[in-house]
């Protein structure tokens, strides 16, 4: 596994720190690794109700020694390329829950309007950040200024297949096969 001084140079030092705190709240039994039962946990405590295979298919993105776990190497590597995916076509639901824990520092599986924005701008710019927002805000079915998990989740997927179709239609379609799928 190969990790590029670029992509590590883009994270600052307190982003790393979440990283490493999100890390260190999922790998529950210390042993730094992530196994299926403790990303079951985590998303028991986000209130999110994954589909069968779902975690399976998480920790297989990721798994780059394919031993079933999440190292912190893995963990560091899989965060730094989702970031810096121009293209949208790296896995990212392992990066969704992770940059939502990031976000939900108090535990609570909710995470702010101003902290959605936050995301949103980093992934998104400025130019796209109001369109965006009102996009994901009118997933706040609680209406509470907060968006759960599933919430979270769901508009993740809806915003990544929408610029995926965004690009095949103006004829830059990605590889075959990027196009993210959704399982029954």
């Amino acid at each position: 596994m190969v990790k590029d001084d670029r992509m590590t140079a883009m994270a600052t030092q307190q982003e790393l720190e979440n990283l490493r705190r999100v890390f260190v709240t999922m790998d529950a039994n210390s042993d730094g690794r992530i196994s299926e039962r403790e990303l079951a946990l985590v998303l028991a405590n986000l209130e999110y109700k994954p589909r069968r295979g779902e975690i399976a298919d998480m920790i297989w993105e990721v798994d780059e020694d394919c031993d079933g776990h999440v190292s912190w190497a893995e963990f560091e590597l899989m965060y730094m390329r989702c970031k810096a995916d121009q293209a949208g076509l790296e896995p990212r639901k392992l990066f969704n829950v992770v940059e939502f824990m990031m976000y939900d520092k108090d535990g609570s599986a909710k995470v702010s309007f101003e902290d959605c924005m936050e995301i949103l701008y980093r992934r998104h710019g400025k130019e796209a950040l109001e369109e965006r927002t009102n996009a994901f805000f009118s997933a706040d079915l609680a209406r509470d200024n907060e968006v759960s998990f599933a919430e979270f989740q769901e508009q993740m997927f809806t915003m990544a297949l929408n610029r995926l179709n965004a690009r095949q239609s103006s004829g830059k379609t990605p590889r075959a096969g990027a196009q993210p799928r959704r399982r029954a």
